[in-house]
């Protein structure tokens, strides 16, 4: 737009002195401003412009927007929250590619045609931009339900890592007196020492503590003490089938009839004193040292195995009612009167 800048005219005029006055006044008059004329022509053709300008962007946009959404597409079904949400964005591309690409025209040399122009340029700009943001939403739906999927997972890995972590019984004597045992262990520590062992081995040697609470639930009663407790790490599937038998363990039936496998070894004994109404004692006992001479070819998978326990029982050498008994092992003689909240 071309504007003519005029400055206002001003003109100092001096009046001549009156009669009998020996100065002269000096007055400012000012003539209107002229109104700036407008160059209708460069109007139409900056709109024009701008319009081109707009269209060239939207496409750019829809081409990043398509390319995006196909990486995404690539997504698999098993990592989200909603799966079908993957087929419509599939369709949402589709529809995309079939779009046409706003075209920016050589300008006209007349103004009506110009505008004509210009108005078309907004029309297939409002096209493109509308199927960039339809596609934009439907990639963005499935990377949020990628993203809901993976909290979900961690979360339910976190509440699994937990339930194999804890537990809590309820026990009975043979003489009535009754009690609370809750239990805590902690995450299994695996080292390993490819200079010890055979040839051909790698020694692995784990750790883990157990921290125990006993409540006295008896009603009114001193409750005696005990000794001889101990808990034993349970995993999943017969050890021998995943790394020979170099590692041997027992077989231990929970509950209705669940096969797990421990250790011959669990963690040292522990107990407690004599527990007046309502009491409590606690404490935190090992796992005992122990190890193992892996075959290097399975240390792999004996690792794997002996990193993530299913869960922990608990035992003792001299077993209280046949009431509290949960389970039993084939080879430690010793009934189970506890299991984590996994094994349950």
């Amino acid at each position: 737009m071309k504007l003519r800048k005029l400055l206002p005219l001003v003109v100092l005029v001096t009046s001549l002195p009156l009669a009998g006055c020996s100065s002269t006044t000096p007055v400012s008059i000012t003539a209107p401003a002229l109104t700036p004329t407008v160059d209708a022509h460069q109007v139409t053709v900056d709109a024009f412009n701008t319009a081109s300008t707009a269209c060239t962007t939207a496409n750019q946009k829809l081409a990043a927007a398509i390319t995006s959404a196909q990486t995404t597409a690539k997504t698999g079904p098993s990592t989200m929250q909603d799966p079908p949400l993957l087929d419509k964005l599939n369709a949402a591309v589709a529809t995309a590619q079939a779009v046409k690409p706003c075209t920016v025209p050589s300008m006209a040399t007349d103004d009506g045609t110009i505008q004509r122009q210009t108005t078309q340029l907004g029309t297939d700009t409002q096209t493109v931009t509308l199927a960039t943001s339809t596609l934009s939403a439907a990639t963005s739906a499935v990377a949020a339900s990628v993203n809901a999927k993976q909290q979900a997972d961690a979360a339910a890995a976190a509440a699994k890592e937990h339930a194999a972590k804890t537990g809590s019984t309820t026990l009975t004597d043979s003489n009535g007196y009754t009690y609370t045992l809750s239990w805590q262990s902690s995450d299994m520590a695996l080292t390993q020492d490819p200079s010890l062992g055979v040839p051909g081995t790698t020694r692995v040697t784990w750790s883990a503590t157990v921290t125990w609470k006993v409540v006295n639930t008896t009603s009114g009663k001193i409750a005696p003490g005990r000794s001889g407790e101990y808990f034993v790490p349970m995993f999943t599937g017969d050890p021998s089938s995943k790394f020979g038998s170099v590692i041997h363990f027992c077989q231990y039936q929970l509950g209705a009839g669940n096969i797990y496998y421990g250790p011959t070894k669990g963690t040292d004994n522990f107990g407690w004193g004599n527990l007046p109404p309502n009491g409590t004692a606690s404490g935190t006992v090992a796992l005992r040292t122990d190890y193992f001479d892996v075959p290097n070819d399975e240390l792999t998978s004996a690792m794997s195995y002996l990193s993530a326990p299913a869960g922990w029982v608990y035992s003792a050498v001299l077993g209280w009612s046949s009431s509290s008994a949960s389970g039993y092992s084939n080879c430690a003689h010793n009934p189970v009167f506890g299991v984590s909240d996994s094994l349950k």
